[in-house]
């Protein structure tokens, strides 16, 4: 059984590479207007001067890049809720992580007039992290060993509630509904690598984070 695992990965993961590596060379290429495999690359090296490279640098890389670090920032997210709760169809929105962001960001936007992408940023984090706190306190027992079922029983009862508060307030205002809408949505409109960066930081220290919790993951999901 073990090995058939080890040859599945072995050819599943070079080919999910490639097919990777295919969708963001294409997303480069094609739009509105395909350009030439030459003229990407002179954009991407510095020594283009013609108009196409403005719709290269300026467009579809950080629209590309911002699809990467979302697909990746997700699949870590989903790999580690899969673990802590021993279920493989688990994902954030499971133990209230979704929740408490979107609530933080109706919040703000309601209480203070937060509407800037690092603004909602910055609110996302904190209610994902306050949330996350409060499920794992839960399921914890008070402080003890971590209980998946407690978990995930936790993180459902508070996505419920969260859930409830958001829809509330944002019905209450037609401008902060229409900012969850767009949150919960999502958008690649990105026009500038800088709102990249921003969140760039965060999903590395994520990264590193859940590398060096591997072992104890590992354990975890092992029971």
């Amino acid at each position: 059984m073990s090995g058939s695992v080890a040859v599945t990965r072995a050819i599943a993961v070079p080919g999910l590479l490639l097919l990777l590596i295919i969708a963001t060379a294409l997303s480069l290429l094609i739009g509105a207007k395909s350009l030439p495999a030459s003229v990407v690359l002179e954009a991407l090296s510095g020594t283009c001067q013609s108009a196409d490279c403005t719709i290269v640098l300026d467009a579809r890389l950080p629209r590309t890049l911002a699809g990467l670090l979302a697909g990746g920032a997700l699949g870590l997210a989903g790999a580690l809720m899969q673990t802590l709760t021993r279920n493989p169809l688990a994902d954030p929105g499971l133990l209230g992580v979704n929740a408490g962001a979107s609530f933080a960001i109706v919040l703000g936007a309601a209480l203070f007039g937060y509407s800037s992408a690092q603004e909602q940023l910055a609110m996302a984090f904190a209610g994902a992290l306050v949330a996350s706190l409060i499920v794992a306190f839960t399921g914890s027992q008070g402080g003890g060993q971590l209980s998946p079922v407690r978990l995930t029983l936790a993180g459902v009862a508070l996505a419920a509630v969260l859930e409830g508060l958001t829809s509330g307030i944002a019905l209450l205002n037609p401008d902060v509904y229409d900012q969850l809408r767009f949150w919960q949505a999502g958008s690649l409109d990105i026009r500038n690598l800088h709102t990249l960066k921003v969140v760039l930081i965060p999903v590395l220290i994520a990264g590193a984070t859940a590398l060096l919790l591997s072992r104890a993951l590992n354990s975890l999901s092992l029971g």
